[in-house]
């Protein structure tokens, strides 16, 4: 009797065994382990790196795009103004709002150097600083190059 009641336990602890178990099987097998989770983030971190590294050089010709665009239009109301006033404008906030709706800013947000009269013979300057913001730099829009072909 004693044996059947020992054999009785042990069979009942080996069934609570089992359902743990099962248990934890079931419980590991609906989550990610750490090791999981921090590889998932590092592929994705890496991706966002190469990603960022092939779209720099489109983000920087949209904004030299942009500025060019707005050293046209600038342009086209300088002429515009001269074309009634016989003389360009001292300072291009002049041109707003009659000429334009407002003056804009370069692709990089920053305002553009104007000075009438211009440098090396030209009417008036019109510059962008570029991307680094400091006039007098490799990265400097003219709008006189604008026209210019690129070499």
């Amino acid at each position: 009797m004693r044996i059947h009641k020992i054999e009785s336990q042990f069979k009942a602890k080996e069934n609570s065994m089992k359902h743990q178990s099962r248990y934890h099987d079931r419980r590991a097998a609906r989550g990610f382990s750490l090791l999981e989770l921090t590889l998932v983030i590092l592929i994705i971190g890496v991706l966002m790196g190469v990603a960022t590294v092939a779209f720099a050089p489109a983000l920087f010709r949209g904004k030299t795009a942009a500025t060019k665009a707005s050293m046209t239009t600038i342009r086209r109301a300088l002429e515009e103004y001269k074309g009634i006033n016989n003389v360009y404008p001292p300072s291009i906030g002049l041109l707003a709002p009659n000429f334009l709706q407002s003056v804009p800013k370069d692709g990089w947000g920053n305002d553009f150097y104007y000075s009438v009269p211009g440098q090396g013979g030209q009417p008036y300057t019109l510059i962008s600083a570029g991307e680094d913001g400091a006039y007098a730099t490799a990265d400097d829009i003219d709008v006189w190059m604008l026209d210019a072909p690129n070499p």
